[in-house]
């Protein structure tokens, strides 16, 4: 019975940091799991997944593997976002509108936040980023129709295939 087990294997997994995918032994059934949709996902149809565990099991690795790989093999735009420090829902979804901006051509940028967003109270461009801070009433009305917000956001992406976003 217990020669199937190898108690000196070290696991790869170690909170926050990511492991390659050949580190993923056994997960090839959860993989294929999340990567059967990304079809739908392209011909525009949203699949949710949640990613649960005990720290150090390898969800930030299968999320990080996952993204990478619909943006190689889906030419899918991947958007990370951590939720560390966003202790509120209106500082997630400015993280999350931040994230998508940064993604959008500069060229059409300035044009999509000028339609888009009335009342800013700063955008800024810090070397290649944009830093996107609302106003309090932009961001209530942003919380109340947010699939709107995003779909408007994701009509000016570089690419028509599909948006992967990772929140942590």
């Amino acid at each position: 019975f217990y020669s199937n087990y190898d108690i000196d294997m070290e696991n790869p997994f170690e909170p926050g940091k990511s492991v390659s995918p050949d580190r993923f032994k056994g997960r090839e059934k959860n993989i294929k799991k999340i990567l059967r949709d990304m079809g739908k996902v392209q011909k525009g149809n949203v699949q949710h997944f949640f990613l649960t565990g005990n720290k150090g099991m390898g969800k930030t690795s299968l999320a990080e593997f996952v993204k990478e790989y619909v943006e190689i093999n889906y030419g899918m735009i991947g958007i990370y976002v951590s939720n560390k420090g966003n202790n509120s829902l209106n500082s997630l979804i400015t993280a999350i509108i931040q994230a998508f901006l940064n993604k959008i051509p500069r060229n059409v940028l300035f044009e999509k936040i000028k339609t888009l967003f009335s009342s800013i109270e700063s955008v800024e461009i810090i070397g290649n980023r944009v830093s996107f801070k609302p106003s309090k009433s932009l961001i209530v009305d942003i919380e109340k129709d947010f699939p709107y917000y995003l779909n408007q956001i994701i009509k000016d992406l570089p690419t028509n295939n599909g948006v992967f976003l990772r929140v942590e």
